[in-house]
């Protein structure tokens, strides 16, 4: 008697024929299934380009302050020496500190607004190495020669993102000397710089 296939056997053979048939085809000639290429992502944001001057200290701290990288830009700080007082006053040299005399000479940095205050250097490192609110760089333009101190050779001027007004630093051989925020919008810094090295936007 010939051996017959059982009804539930054929069945089995008939389920797996796609399998087979597939595993097959996959395997023919032994070669690996062709892998689609990886798409080419657009450049983010992050690498766009800044605009530079082509000065490395001044483009270092533009880098820095685009950054938000405060450590560096407390490392880029310099200061006037300036015999301190007692009590201070607007205008006046920073203040003596603990049993300083009047007149001893210490380390100043210049922060103004409406008006103009020198402040020790602590106070410095505070105010340039604290939180600042995000901006953008504004213009970069060589400052006006002056006989009052700082003597600054620079100032890089920068916009908040969120509104006209700004800041800009004084710098002076490479070194941030003053911190300057201005009582009205950044533009304002034309008025103190003879001529521009990056100008302001249109």
């Amino acid at each position: 008697m010939k051996n017959q296939l059982r009804p539930s056997t054929v069945r089995i053979y008939l389920a797996l024929a796609p399998i087979l048939l597939l595993l097959a085809a996959v395997s023919c000639g032994g070669k690996s299934a062709a892998v689609a290429p990886t798409a080419t992502q657009p450049p983010s944001a992050t690498a766009i380009a800044i605009r530079t001057t082509g000065m490395s200290d001044l483009d270092e701290i533009i880098r820095l302050t685009l950054a938000g990288d405060r450590a560096g830009l407390v490392a880029r700080l310099g200061y006037t020496a300036l015999a301190c007082v007692r009590p201070q006053q607007e205008g006046s040299p920073p203040p003596c500190e603990g049993d300083e005399p009047a007149g001893t000479v210490v380390d100043a940095f210049l922060e103004a607004g409406c008006g103009g205050n020198w402040v020790r250097a602590h106070d410095a490192v505070r105010s340039v190495g604290g939180p600042m609110k995000t901006a953008t760089l504004f213009a970069v333009g060589r400052a006006r020669p002056s006989a009052e101190p700082p003597h600054t050779e620079y100032r890089i001027a920068f916009r908040y993102d969120d509104s006209e007004l700004g800041y800009w630093f004084d710098v002076l051989n490479g070194r941030i000397v003053g911190l300057e925020q201005g009582c009205g919008p950044i533009a304002g810094v034309a008025k103190f710089v003879d001529g521009f090295v990056l100008a302001p936007p249109p």
